[in-house]
């Protein structure tokens, strides 16, 4: 027996095709066991304690580009190839995905779309569900489909594909993915300045949020007497010249001037807790935290009403910083012992049943991540 994250594993299955994979997955719903599907293995410490013993399925071999056309736009990735691959590829080309990750982050473009990760870019340019259009998959039942395809305009029943964008591998395995790009912006850049409050910090980006509606993404980082409040724009040289002279008009001559986005160190092995709010809330919400004992530190994004605590567990017990929580939250990584008991995946759904009854179509044998998530 090894463990993996906490999680008990029996066996490792390396997948070594789609086929591969549905034979594999239908033996195991004959025989009642509970499946751990893993990409790059980097969100394997997010979800529910469980007991469940289980057969790992390794999905690196499923990796590699099927399908780029680039004067098309679109592109084609088996499930397990590397982000940073898929990056490399893009890039060659001028062109890239609507999201911001590590340059070290070791996760894989089907993980990405099964964890519905997006940061706060998804406030000028969205998430991977709206460049998501088709996939290959197979259910819990070991059934091998399609859905969507290489068109952008291609619509063909329900959109499965947006479907399990976010779900966590609950419902099915990706094995494909096929995504619309977006070209590379000719400029890109981020203005930062540094506030000793919170309360100024978030102050500074309500007037952003009003006077610069065109930017991409905004955050505000820190702790203590210390917070960074970042804006950025992507575009025509002399646009982003144009806004960096409306910005020192407005706000003074930004602290740092960056070519690249600073994004927040990697949270898994040290529990977060993330929630989405309306913007007044989510400000609300984030001063009260800044004051909380076991918040080393928070990241804020009003325009998308996020804000990401990361906490020390030594000093928070999850059941307790739950307790405060508002709107939609869930708790990212954790040790097992530290998270039970408490609200993981937020506060309790009004759509339970419908989202069990999805759960029971794809999943009839309940075997694809058996007692990691609320359903």
């Amino acid at each position: 027996m090894q463990s993996s994250r906490g999680l008990n594993v029996s066996e490792t299955v390396v997948i070594e095709s789609p086929a591969h994979l549905a034979d594999v997955l239908a033996d195991a719903t004959a025989h009642r066991i509970a499946i751990l599907p893993i990409g790059g293995g980097t969100c394997l410490s997010t979800g529910l304690p469980t007991n469940e013993h289980y057969r790992a399925l390794d999905l690196s071999q499923l990796s590699g580009i099927e399908n780029y056309i680039p004067t098309d736009m679109t592109a084609s990735f088996l499930a397990g190839t590397p982000l940073r691959t898929v990056r490399a590829a893009l890039a060659e080309n001028g062109q890239e995905l609507p999201i911001d990750l590590a340059s070290d982050d070791e996760g894989t473009i089907g993980g990405l779309v099964a964890t519905g990760y997006s940061g706060a870019r998804r406030y000028g340019q969205g998430t991977l569900k709206d460049v998501l259009i088709g996939c290959e998959y197979v259910r819990g039942d070991g059934l091998l489909a399609k859905a969507g395809g290489m068109t952008v305009k291609n619509v063909s029943g329900f959109e499965v594909s947006r479907l399990l964008h976010g779900s966590w591998g609950s419902l099915a395995v990706l094995t494909r993915v096929n995504l619309k790009v977006l070209p590379r912006p000719k400029a890109d850049r981020t203005f930062v300045w540094q506030d000793s409050t919170l309360a100024a910090a978030l102050d500074r980006q309500v007037r952003f949020l009003t006077s610069f509606p065109g930017c991409i993404a905004m955050e505000t980082t820190g702790c203590g007497d210390r917070w960074t409040t970042a804006i950025r724009f992507a575009g025509r040289e002399s646009a982003l010249q144009d806004y960096q002279l409306q910005l020192s008009n407005a706000e003074g001559t930004p602290d740092a001037v960056l070519d690249e986005w600073p994004l927040p160190p990697s949270t898994e092995d040290n529990p977060c807790l993330v929630a989405n709010n309306p913007v007044e809330q989510s400000r609300g919400f984030a001063l009260m935290l800044s004051t909380h004992q076991g918040v080393n530190a928070l990241s804020i994004s009003l325009p998308t009403g996020t804000v990401r605590a990361e906490l020390d567990s030594g000093l928070v017990a999850a059941r307790e910083i739950t307790t405060h929580a508002e709107g939609l939250w869930m708790i990212e990584g954790g040790d097992p012992d530290w998270k039970r008991d408490a609200a993981i995946w937020g506060p309790g759904r009004q759509d339970i049943a419908v989202a069990q009854a999805v759960k029971d179509q794809f999943d009839p044998g309940n075997i694809l991540n058996r007692g990691r998530l609320f359903i």
